[in-house]
Protein backbone atom coordinates (compact mmCIF):
# COMPACT_ATOMS: atom_id res chain seq x y z
CA UNK A 1 0.00 0.00 0.00
CA UNK A 2 1.42 3.30 -1.17
CA UNK A 3 0.81 6.62 1.01
CA UNK A 4 -1.72 8.05 -0.98
CA UNK A 5 -3.77 5.26 -0.63
CA UNK A 6 -3.12 5.18 3.35
CA UNK A 7 -4.06 8.63 3.45
CA UNK A 8 -7.49 7.54 1.82
CA UNK A 9 -8.24 4.90 3.81
CA UNK A 10 -7.63 7.18 6.79
CA UNK A 11 -9.58 10.04 5.22
CA UNK A 12 -12.47 7.27 4.63
CA UNK A 13 -12.87 6.62 8.79
CA UNK A 14 -12.39 10.34 9.42
CA UNK A 15 -15.20 11.29 6.91
CA UNK A 16 -17.22 8.69 7.82
CA UNK A 17 -17.25 9.76 11.57
CA UNK A 18 -17.33 13.46 11.32
CA UNK A 19 -18.81 14.11 7.46
CA UNK A 20 -17.41 15.72 4.88
CA UNK A 21 -17.43 19.21 7.03
CA UNK A 22 -16.78 17.88 10.15
CA UNK A 23 -13.19 16.46 9.33
CA UNK A 24 -10.00 18.18 9.20
CA UNK A 25 -6.68 17.81 7.98
CA UNK A 26 -4.82 17.41 11.70
CA UNK A 27 -7.45 14.43 12.21
CA UNK A 28 -6.29 12.89 8.96
CA UNK A 29 -2.83 13.25 9.23
CA UNK A 30 -3.21 11.58 12.71
CA UNK A 31 -4.95 8.49 11.13
CA UNK A 32 -2.68 7.84 8.35
CA UNK A 33 0.49 8.87 10.46
CA UNK A 34 1.74 10.72 8.17
CA UNK A 35 2.76 15.06 8.05
CA UNK A 36 0.03 17.44 6.90
CA UNK A 37 2.39 18.58 4.69
CA UNK A 38 2.21 15.19 2.90
CA UNK A 39 -1.64 15.04 2.42
CA UNK A 40 -1.37 18.69 0.96
CA UNK A 41 1.21 17.41 -1.63
CA UNK A 42 -1.09 15.06 -2.65
CA UNK A 43 -4.48 16.46 -2.49
CA UNK A 44 -3.79 20.32 -1.98
CA UNK A 45 -7.05 20.86 -0.55
CA UNK A 46 -9.56 18.86 1.94
CA UNK A 47 -12.34 18.92 -1.14
CA UNK A 48 -9.73 17.50 -3.62
CA UNK A 49 -9.21 14.34 -0.86
CA UNK A 50 -12.97 14.15 -0.42
CA UNK A 51 -13.45 13.68 -3.92
CA UNK A 52 -10.78 11.25 -4.67
CA UNK A 53 -12.01 9.58 -1.57
CA UNK A 54 -15.32 9.45 -2.82
CA UNK A 55 -14.19 7.87 -6.40
CA UNK A 56 -11.59 5.42 -4.31
CA UNK A 57 -14.94 4.10 -2.54
CA UNK A 58 -17.01 4.19 -5.96
CA UNK A 59 -14.53 1.91 -7.65
CA UNK A 60 -13.89 -0.51 -4.55
CA UNK A 61 -17.96 -1.32 -4.16
CA UNK A 62 -18.15 -1.26 -8.41
CA UNK A 63 -15.41 -3.52 -8.07
CA UNK A 64 -17.14 -5.92 -5.17
CA UNK A 65 -20.35 -5.85 -6.73
CA UNK A 66 -19.76 -5.99 -10.65
CA UNK A 67 -17.03 -8.72 -10.18
CA UNK A 68 -18.71 -10.80 -7.53
CA UNK A 69 -22.13 -10.35 -9.19
CA UNK A 70 -21.53 -11.02 -12.78
CA UNK A 71 -19.67 -14.46 -11.89
CA UNK A 72 -22.09 -15.36 -10.06
CA UNK A 73 -24.97 -14.81 -12.09
CA UNK A 74 -23.13 -15.86 -15.61
CA UNK A 75 -23.21 -19.53 -13.85
CA UNK A 76 -26.70 -18.93 -13.23
CA UNK A 77 -28.79 -18.27 -16.43
CA UNK A 78 -32.28 -18.06 -14.50
CA UNK A 79 -33.49 -14.67 -14.57
CA UNK A 80 -35.13 -15.03 -11.00
CA UNK A 81 -32.05 -16.79 -9.39
CA UNK A 82 -30.15 -13.65 -10.59
CA UNK A 83 -32.35 -11.03 -9.01
CA UNK A 84 -31.82 -12.56 -5.88
CA UNK A 85 -27.81 -12.95 -6.59
CA UNK A 86 -27.60 -9.31 -7.17
CA UNK A 87 -30.13 -8.38 -3.98
CA UNK A 88 -28.35 -10.32 -1.79
CA UNK A 89 -24.48 -9.35 -2.94
CA UNK A 90 -25.85 -5.20 -2.98
CA UNK A 91 -27.06 -5.23 0.18
CA UNK A 92 -24.32 -7.27 2.00
CA UNK A 93 -21.84 -5.11 0.05
CA UNK A 94 -23.48 -1.69 1.60
CA UNK A 95 -24.07 -3.82 5.12
CA UNK A 96 -20.72 -4.84 5.65
CA UNK A 97 -18.66 -1.66 4.37
CA UNK A 98 -20.87 0.77 6.41
CA UNK A 99 -17.83 3.66 6.70
CA UNK A 100 -18.17 3.56 2.71
CA UNK A 101 -21.59 3.68 3.01
CA UNK A 102 -22.13 6.65 5.61
CA UNK A 103 -19.89 8.70 3.21
CA UNK A 104 -21.62 7.79 -0.27
CA UNK A 105 -25.05 8.40 1.49
CA UNK A 106 -23.98 11.96 3.02
CA UNK A 107 -22.50 12.92 -0.74
CA UNK A 108 -25.77 11.53 -2.13
CA UNK A 109 -27.76 13.31 0.12
CA UNK A 110 -25.62 16.80 1.00
CA UNK A 111 -23.24 16.98 -2.23
CA UNK A 112 -24.83 15.52 -5.26
CA UNK A 113 -22.29 17.15 -7.32
CA UNK A 114 -19.17 15.06 -5.20
CA UNK A 115 -20.78 11.94 -6.66
CA UNK A 116 -20.89 13.87 -10.16
CA UNK A 117 -17.09 14.44 -9.88
CA UNK A 118 -15.64 11.61 -8.36
CA UNK A 119 -17.33 9.79 -10.82
CA UNK A 120 -15.92 12.24 -13.46
CA UNK A 121 -12.58 11.75 -11.89
CA UNK A 122 -12.97 7.40 -12.86
CA UNK A 123 -13.74 8.05 -16.15
CA UNK A 124 -12.32 7.32 -19.15
CA UNK A 125 -9.98 4.92 -16.78
CA UNK A 126 -9.36 1.43 -17.97
CA UNK A 127 -11.30 -0.04 -14.75
CA UNK A 128 -14.13 1.99 -15.64
CA UNK A 129 -15.10 1.53 -18.84
CA UNK A 130 -14.13 -2.65 -18.01
CA UNK A 131 -16.62 -2.84 -15.50
CA UNK A 132 -19.32 0.09 -15.56
CA UNK A 133 -19.90 -0.91 -19.63
CA UNK A 134 -19.77 -4.40 -19.24
CA UNK A 135 -21.82 -4.57 -16.28
CA UNK A 136 -25.05 -2.53 -17.28
CA UNK A 137 -24.61 -4.26 -20.74
CA UNK A 138 -25.18 -7.87 -18.84
CA UNK A 139 -27.56 -6.71 -16.07
CA UNK A 140 -29.74 -4.89 -18.48
CA UNK A 141 -29.74 -8.11 -20.77
CA UNK A 142 -30.74 -10.80 -18.22
CA UNK A 143 -33.66 -9.35 -17.26
CA UNK A 144 -34.65 -8.76 -21.18
CA UNK A 145 -33.51 -12.40 -21.39
CA UNK A 146 -36.27 -12.99 -18.97
CA UNK A 147 -38.54 -11.03 -20.78
CA UNK A 148 -37.80 -13.10 -24.01
CA UNK A 149 -38.36 -16.37 -22.10
CA UNK A 150 -41.44 -15.10 -21.12
CA UNK A 151 -40.26 -15.64 -17.10
CA UNK A 152 -40.35 -11.94 -16.42
CA UNK A 153 -43.50 -9.43 -17.71
CA UNK A 154 -42.37 -6.64 -19.92
CA UNK A 155 -40.86 -4.42 -17.65
CA UNK A 156 -38.63 -1.88 -18.22
CA UNK A 157 -34.79 -3.30 -17.62
CA UNK A 158 -33.63 0.36 -17.07
CA UNK A 159 -36.83 1.34 -14.31
CA UNK A 160 -36.10 -2.38 -12.74
CA UNK A 161 -32.52 -1.52 -12.07
CA UNK A 162 -33.46 1.47 -10.16
CA UNK A 163 -36.46 -0.02 -7.87
CA UNK A 164 -34.43 -2.74 -7.34
CA UNK A 165 -31.51 -0.50 -5.95
CA UNK A 166 -33.37 2.01 -4.14
CA UNK A 167 -34.89 -0.71 -2.25
CA UNK A 168 -32.06 -1.86 -1.00
CA UNK A 169 -30.37 1.49 -0.16
CA UNK A 170 -33.81 2.90 1.47
CA UNK A 171 -33.40 1.49 4.91
CA UNK A 172 -29.53 2.99 4.96
CA UNK A 173 -30.91 6.44 4.37
CA UNK A 174 -33.54 6.17 6.13
CA UNK A 175 -32.85 3.95 9.27
CA UNK A 176 -32.99 6.49 12.02
CA UNK A 177 -36.41 7.91 10.77
CA UNK A 178 -38.20 4.70 9.98
CA UNK A 179 -37.09 3.26 13.41
CA UNK A 180 -38.77 5.89 15.12
CA UNK A 181 -41.74 6.13 12.71
CA UNK A 182 -42.44 2.56 13.04
CA UNK A 183 -41.43 1.74 16.44
CA UNK A 184 -38.60 -0.77 15.13
CA UNK A 185 -36.32 -2.11 17.60
CA UNK A 186 -33.07 -3.09 15.66
CA UNK A 187 -31.29 -5.46 18.70
CA UNK A 188 -29.58 -7.73 15.91
CA UNK A 189 -28.80 -5.72 12.83
CA UNK A 190 -27.57 -8.61 11.14
CA UNK A 191 -30.35 -10.33 11.37
CA UNK A 192 -33.01 -7.52 10.62
CA UNK A 193 -30.52 -7.21 7.13
CA UNK A 194 -31.22 -10.84 6.49
CA UNK A 195 -34.93 -10.61 6.75
CA UNK A 196 -34.66 -7.54 4.91
CA UNK A 197 -32.78 -9.19 1.60
CA UNK A 198 -35.61 -12.05 1.64
CA UNK A 199 -38.59 -9.07 1.88
CA UNK A 200 -36.90 -7.31 -0.72
CA UNK A 201 -36.53 -10.44 -2.95
CA UNK A 202 -40.13 -11.45 -2.12
CA UNK A 203 -41.43 -7.93 -3.54
CA UNK A 204 -39.21 -8.00 -6.62
CA UNK A 205 -39.81 -11.73 -7.59
CA UNK A 206 -43.68 -11.09 -7.24
CA UNK A 207 -43.50 -7.76 -9.30
CA UNK A 208 -41.52 -8.94 -11.88
CA UNK A 209 -42.75 -12.87 -12.70
CA UNK A 210 -45.06 -13.19 -15.41
CA UNK A 211 -47.48 -16.06 -14.05
CA UNK A 212 -48.51 -14.37 -10.92
CA UNK A 213 -49.02 -18.07 -9.80
CA UNK A 214 -45.71 -19.34 -9.84
CA UNK A 215 -44.31 -20.57 -6.93
CA UNK A 216 -41.07 -18.91 -5.95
Amino acid sequence: MNTKETIILAAIDIFSEKGKYGATMDEIAKKAKVNKAMIYYFFSTRENIYIETVSYILKKIIIDMSDKVIKKIKKARDPLLWIQILVKNHLRTFSENMNYTKILLEALIQNPEEIKKAARALKGSHFLESHKSGEKKRLEQFLEDGIEKGILRKIDPIQTLISIMGMILIYFISKPISQIMLDIDVKNERSFLKKREKSIIDLILHGVIANENSNV
